[in-house]
């Protein structure tokens, strides 16, 4: 664990300036802006990952790839659907 923590903290070594505007959220709430991901999608994805390194959370591609096609679709539309507030 505080080997993760150290990764994400190396990327954000200086503190962001305050931001002067306030949130405004875009667009209609209660509609879907954003193409579901099917798992044919996963399928094509997986082909180009690369598998030498780990991300900024050390997790490596291999590993992901392992989990099942329609786990990960359904993993990636809720991340998708959820909201940013």
């Amino acid at each position: 664990m505080e080997d993760m923590m150290n990764v994400h903290r190396s990327m954000f070594k200086s503190p962001s300036p305050p931001d002067q505007n306030s949130f405004q959220a875009k667009g209609d709430p209660n509609t879907q802006s954003y193409t579901p991901i099917t798992p044919e999608n996963i399928r094509y994805a997986k082909t180009g990952w690369r598998t030498s390194a780990p991300g900024y959370d050390g997790v490596l591609a291999p590993k992901v790839a392992r989990y099942n096609d329609d786990a990960l679709t359904i993993l990636f539309n809720l991340i998708l659907a959820s909201p940013l507030e």
